[in-house]
Formats: structure tokens, sequence, C-alpha cells
């Protein structure tokens, strides 16, 4: 009988077991001689012992169903750490990773609220009133294009040998469909990153790493796909410019703007705030609103989180109340 993943015979035996995993794990160790030779000892060492401890977790908690799903993500978690991540911190004069909050050791949702608001209230202190444009990307991390994604992975400073692996790891994708009996063509994958791999978050930050703003003294703020502009009034003038650079920016990578579900809020300063006659129009129908939901905190046009807590006081209790 198989318990939990392990074999256990009548006799409460693991004699099968322990069979099976050392036939399996044989056969695997050598199927690694395929990759070892892109990778320095220290990273074969922690890719045979992720194998290695996979294989001997009764209860298979370190692989999903297969021995080579937790060689893959073993190896692309290496590959990030160890190049990817380095790298990124002296990027190629085109692409910033400053702005960038997500899938950094550094990076945190707090921190990007934190840098958000203390740049929104720093530029309040010399302007009438500030511009936050939230803009919603329609699933960003399907439709990554992989030459573009490649263009940008070749200027950072990683050996020839990781890139090339890198370009492997997108290249030769295919896949089909099947439905009711019948199967469509295979067609073959350009776009998209590999959801669930190591390579997933890393991807998208170099992707999105050649979005900057136009105008100085405006600031985008980036947590993964979610993106915030920041134009202060003395930059007012310039969002249709830069709202146009983002759609341009989103066309040239196979993304795209979802301006339905992107907002505009505008926070003013002390002694301006509630005379909106003295506020420009809203930008390229994107709709105005006077709270907006910041990476899950919901900050109104005050500056103030009071509705956010007022809404999870009223969750707290109503299921308190269930």
């Amino acid at each position: 009988m198989r318990l939990l993943g392990v074999l256990i015979s009548a006799g409460l035996s693991l004699d099968r077991h322990v069979s099976v995993v050392s036939s399996t794990s044989f056969y695997w160790l050598r199927q690694l001689r395929q990759v070892l030779r892109s990778l320095d000892d220290e990273s074969a060492a922690i890719l045979v012992h992720a194998f290695v401890t996979s294989r001997v977790d009764c209860c298979n908690l370190l692989y999903y169903n297969s021995v080579t799903s937790v060689l893959s993500r073993s190896l692309d978690q290496c590959v990030v750490r160890r190049y990817i991540y380095p790298a990124v911190r002296h990027p190629s004069a085109g692409l910033n990773f400053d702005d960038q909050f997500a899938f950094r050791p550094s990076g945190s949702t707090t921190a990007a609220i934190i840098a958000l608001l203390y740049t929104v209230r720093s530029m309040l202190s010399s302007n009438e009133f500030v511009h936050v444009f939230s803009f919603d990307f329609s699933k960003a991390f399907d439709t990554v294009r992989h030459k573009t994604l490649m263009n940008k992975m070749v200027t950072l400073d990683l050996p020839d040998n990781i890139f090339n692996w890198i370009r492997e790891f997108f290249s030769d994708r295919y896949q089909c469909t099947r439905y009711a009996g019948k199967c469509s063509l295979i067609a073959e994958i350009k776009a998209s990153v590999i959801q669930g791999s190591g390579l997933d978050p890393a991807s998208y930050i170099v992707t999105a790493a050649d979005l900057h703003p136009l105008t100085t003294g405006n600031r985008i703020f980036k947590f993964a796909d979610d993106t915030y502009l920041v134009v202060p009034a003395v930059n007012s003038s310039s969002r249709v410019q830069e709202i146009t650079h983002i759609l341009a920016w989103t066309a040239t990578n196979n993304l795209k703007l979802n301006c339905s579900k992107s907002k505009e809020i505008i926070f003013a300063a002390r002694g301006k705030r509630g005379n909106s006659a003295d506020l420009p129009p809203s930008s390229m129908n994107i709709e105005r609103v006077s709270s907006l939901r910041v990476l899950g905190v919901i900050v109104n046009d005050q500056l103030s989180t009071a509705d956010h807590v007022t809404n999870d006081w009223r969750r707290a209790t109503v299921s308190c109340t269930l």
C-alpha cells in the first residue's frame, strides 16, 4: 500500500519503498550530468543536495509529482540568487531596478508603500497637489515576449554560460489543446514567463526595468506588475505624455494596459483640500477616485488610511459575529 507517497508492505516493511527510491535515484543522478557542466562546484552541490533531500523525504514535501520539477526549480533558484540578483544591483544604463520593490532581497510591499507615500508628502511640501496613477496590466506575466526579454537579459552582467542557459530555458517550448477528443495543432510558445519556475519573478522585473518616467521630477514605483506613476503639480502638463509613453512601452513589450481598471487620485496640500475647482481634469479617460488601494492598503485623498482601518474593522466584526 502507498501511504502518503511511501510504499508499506503488509508486514510494515519499507524494503519495497527503499528499493524503488534507490533505483530511480541512480537514474536521475545520471541525468544530472547534462546540467552540471553549466554550473560551478558550489551550485552543483546545492542542486545534488536538493535532489537527495527530496528523495529521502518520506512525505514528498520538496517536489511536486516528479523529480524533474524539484531539479528544475532548484536550478532556477540557484541561477536567480547567484547570478541574476547580483547582476541587477549593477545594471546597464538602460535598465533601472531601484523603483522595483518585488522579488528582491530588500523589497517588500511595506517598503513600496512607505516609499510611495513619503514621495507624495515630500512633493506636497512644494506643490499644491500631486497626481498618483495606478496602472493595471492585463495578464502581465502571461504576455512577456521572450525575444524582448532576452534583449534585456543580454545587457546584464551575466556569465556567457548562464545567459545561454536562460535563453535555452525559454526556447523550444510548445503547446497544444485537446478538447472533446480532438487535438489542435502544436504551436510554439513565444511569450509568457514560466509560472511557478524560479525564473518567473526575475523575468518580469527585468522586462519592466526599462520603464522610466520621461519628465524630470516624475516618479514611477513598481511592485511586480503593480505600477504607480507620481506626478507633482509642477509637471501636471506632462501627464498625457507620460501615459502615452507607458502605452507605447506596453505595446513594445507585448503587454496591454487596462485603462478601465487604471485609476487616478489627487492628493492636495493643506489649505487646498476640498477645492476641486482648482484641480486639472482627468487624463485620457482614466477614472479619478477619492480613495485608492495601494498594494492592498486603502489610502484616501487626505493621505489617510482611516478607510482601510474601518474596512478591516468591519470585516473582523462580521467574522467574529459568524
